[in-house]
């Protein structure tokens, strides 16, 4: 090689002063992680660490005056027995709202050998002998561990101290170890004994902000005034009921547990940073607000027609803080309302007025949890935990020292899937109906929460997760067929009790020491011709998608749900809603997975089959009743005078009036006038209709048509033993294909999908209840002999 050609290169040269900084980098490189380290490892030395708690005890939270400034918390952890709370020692019980917030601020826990000191004589000392006491604190420093606390929380405890005594509270989050799930569950137990015996329980509604401190303000005024129509009639205070509607919405009236700890609380407080009122004065407040919410609007009159030029409510909205609320609201659905109607009609109270008697509460847990599902927890199990100890079964059982058949204990070693398994077992065997298959009530499993929590993969069909839009229908009233427990409207199985079997796993955790089965060892198996890319992710959660939105693009786990239904030939009639953007996937024939990841899940139920879905509308979520739904049901065309044909009225109200009973006889004549009054395209337009003066008859049949097709579909369904199609009511999941069918213990019919996977027999999906003219009233079972219906019984495995 000829290198004469080559030229020397330029090389950057470095200066001494530069040679000497790296070289110093490179000889500090190790000391500056030994050091890095060594402040992990203090960090973590630093960091309080829970005792072992015993059984017959709880923690108690002594918050320190101010010591070296405003923002530094000292407190200590110390264990009380039971027995003691309420009678030697005295206390308050926090109530808040846990937040979701990253943000976590320290707080310094003191840790010395007198730990288990008795803590009840410790707070008659002096204000001389408690600074004496801060001093010697001071020089004790290194015993101080850290803990931290989300803000909110933090915020409380520093607005609850005082400067000159210690402060003894009961606090959840710091008085019960919650990486201790054994300790969590016991503690959770006896949260009422804890609350009950509280001398208050201070509910702290977050720091100050100009419009809650204007409510706050303003619910002393009110509650304090010698004649309220001096304050309902002035148009100045318009402003302050609007803002006591912003405070009414506070997120703590929204959250599960409060139920429990105002309902058993002996005195109450209502606290924003330092101000204070009496839960009772609260209370009044906002019942005087919803009673006079009419007065309070129309002062809102004067003040829209000024606003005359500027659009409806800019003025309002611009100017006197978002006074349009109480124009476009009901105010009986916010969630303070809600909260206060909840501890009044799910709730006696005592009689007795020995101190310390607690509130009675009138329904079961099974009520409570059909009904409360618009209450928000950070862990999911909480569905079920938070409500437990304010259910009747609990109270008789504690009331009579009879074991009888109660709830499950709380148990946080268990997965959210064991502990929703563990709830629908017991409502099965203690009321012999299945109808808990029917009401929403279950939130979807999340990857993180407030408490550590194993995650599953995703929940089978029978438990009913409540979707957002639920939710959003505040309320104590069921939307559902089935109604509520003790209050079924409908009798489509003819009061036969339910005949179940739960898989082996969901029976295996009510038994101590059985073995659960880990569902991240759950394997799938591809097949070369599935056209999925890679396995599903197991560990997803279950998401509630809001059919009114547009879809995003399928998952793999869509995809594989996918391939578990039956084929396209066997669906070969109308789909209701076709999938966007959904991937050629081949029959369940083709997909192979491990049989635990489907049996483990598995209830199955006794019915009989009625028939097929053969035909389907779209969704009804405008309250449009599509012209061909009609006519299918025989509607009479509005040149005809003739009567309206029962099937008609009656299938579009659901066969019953609001009251769950027999819909009165003037529906028919309110369906008269509606067919009269159809769109030229022959659909009934109840929204419409409803925002014209109408008859009072009519106003409530177009009501009750609301409430019954909202979300649902009018299906069509066909069977070997039907001499015609029937009509009704189902889910808006539903598309053709489908069974319709009456299972023992449910008030009424269900729609199942029948699934093609590996395991033995035919399984089903259970898509939801459905309410079909010709089969509320037990008319499927009470035409059968007894051995026609052995005959007709099959049985449906559902996953």
């Amino acid at each position: 090689m000829d290198a004469s050609h080559l030229s020397v290169p330029e090389r950057s040269t470095v200066s001494l002063i530069e040679r000497t900084a790296a070289r110093k980098r490179a000889q500090n490189g190790p000391a500056q992680t030994a050091r890095k380290i060594r402040l992990v490892l203090d960090e973590v030395r630093r960091r309080y660490r829970y005792r072992r708690l015993d059984t017959s005890h709880t923690r108690l939270l002594v918050i320190h005056p101010p010591r070296s400034g405003p923002d530094e918390l000292y407190v200590e952890l110390i264990p009380v027995a039971f027995t003691d709370l309420g009678a030697k020692v005295k206390y308050e019980a926090l109530s808040y709202h846990w937040g979701g917030e990253s943000d976590l601020r320290p707080i310094y826990v003191r840790t010395e050998a007198d730990d288990n000191a008795k803590v009840h004589d410790e707070w008659e000392e002096s204000p001389a002998s408690a600074k004496h006491r801060s001093l010697q604190m001071i020089a004790k420093d290194v015993l101080l561990k850290k803990l931290h606390v989300k803000a909110n929380l933090y915020s409380a405890l520093r607005h609850l101290r005082l400067n000159t005594r210690p402060v003894l509270l009961w606090v959840d989050a710091l008085c019960i170890d919650q990486s201790d799930s054994q300790e969590l569950g016991l503690q959770v137990a006896r949260m009422v004994e804890i609350y009950s015996s509280a001398s208050r329980v201070v509910t702290w509604l977050g720091d100050d902000d100009p419009r809650s401190r204007s409510a706050v303000e303003f619910i002393q005024d009110v509650t304090d005034a010698d004649d309220i129509d001096e304050i309902l009639t002035n148009p100045s205070s318009v402003k302050r009921w609007a803002d006591l509607a912003y405070l009414m919405q506070n997120p703590w009236f929204s959250r599960r547990w409060v139920i429990q700890e105002m309902v058993h609380a002996q005195k109450a407080t209502i606290q924003l940073s330092e101000l204070a009122i009496s839960w009772s004065r609260f209370r009044d407040a906002v019942s005087l607000f919803v009673l006079n919410a009419d007065k309070i609007r129309g002062l809102l009159n004067p003040m829209l027609e000024l606003s005359t030029g500027l659009g409806n409510g800019v003025l309002l909205h611009n100017n006197l803080g978002r006074l349009d609320f109480l124009l476009q609201n009901n105010l009986d659905g916010l969630p303070a309302k809600v909260f206060i109607d909840v501890l009044d009609y799910m709730f006696r109270k005592p009689k007795s007025l020995q101190i310390g008697s607690r509130s009675v509460p009138v329904h079961g847990l099974e009520f409570l949890v059909s009904t409360l599902y618009i209450y928000e927890n950070s862990d999911p199990r909480d569905t079920i935990f938070a409500l437990r100890n304010i259910a009747s079964e609990v109270c008789l059982a504690r009331s009579t020292d009879s074991n009888g058949h109660p709830p499950p204990e709380p148990d946080y070693t268990k997965t959210v899937l064991e502990v929703y398994a563990d709830f629908v077992k017991w409502v099965v065997d203690t009321t012999g109906t299945i109808d808990i298959l029917c009401r929403p009530w279950a939130p979807a499993e999340r990857k993180q929460g407030g408490r550590k929590h194993r995650t599953i993969s995703r929940l089978p069909s029978w438990i009913r997760i409540a979707k957002q839009e639920d939710k959003s229908r505040r309320g104590m009233e069921s939307t559902s067929f089935a109604g509520l427990p003790g209050r079924n409207p409908y009798n489509a199985s003819y009061g036969l009790r339910c005949k179940t079997t739960f898989s082996e796993h969901v029976l295996a955790i009510f038994t101590v020491g059985a073995p659960r089965l880990d569902p991240n060892e759950w394997t799938w198996e591809e097949q070369d011709n599935l056209n999925i890319s890679s396995p599903p992710n197991l560990a997803d959660s279950v998401a509630s998608a809001d059919d009114s939105h547009p879809k995003p693009k399928r998952s793999r786990e869509a995809d594989v749900e996918e391939t578990m239904e039956l084929s396209a030939e066997q669906h070969a009639s109308k789909r209701i809603k076709p999938t966007q953007d959904s991937a050629i996937v081949q029959p369940a024939s083709d997909a192979s997975f491990s049989l635990p990841s489907v049996k483990a899940y598995q209830l199955s139920v006794e019915g009989i089959s009625i028939g097929m879905l053969t035909w389907a509308t779209d969704p009804i979520e405008d309250g449009v009743i599509p012209s061909e739904a009609l006519q299918r049901l025989q509607a009479t065309p509005r040149t005809t005078p003739r009567i309206t044909p029962g099937k008609l009225w009656r299938t579009l109200v659901g066969e019953r009036g609001p009251d769950g009973r027999n819909p009165p006889t003037w529906y028919e004549r309110a369906a008269r006038y509606c067919m009269i009054h159809k769109t030229p395209n022959g659909h009934l337009n109840t929204e419409n209709l409803l925002s014209q003066p109408q008859p009072a008859i009519v106003k409530s049949f177009l009501q009750r048509v609301q409430a019954v097709s909202w979300d649902r579909c009018i299906v069509e369904v066909a069977g070997d033993d039907l001499e015609e199609p029937l009509y009704g009511f189902a889910p808006a999941a539903t598309r053709t294909g489908d069974r319709v069918c009456v299972l023992f213990g449910c008030s009424v019919p269900c729609v199942l999908r029948p699934l093609d996977t590996p395991l033995d027999g035919v399984h089903y999906k259970f898509i939801g209840e459905a309410c079909v003219y010709g089969l509320m009233d037990g008319e499927a079972i009470s035409v059968l002999s007894a051995e026609q219906l052995k005959k007709k019984t099959s049985i449906f495995q559902l996953l």
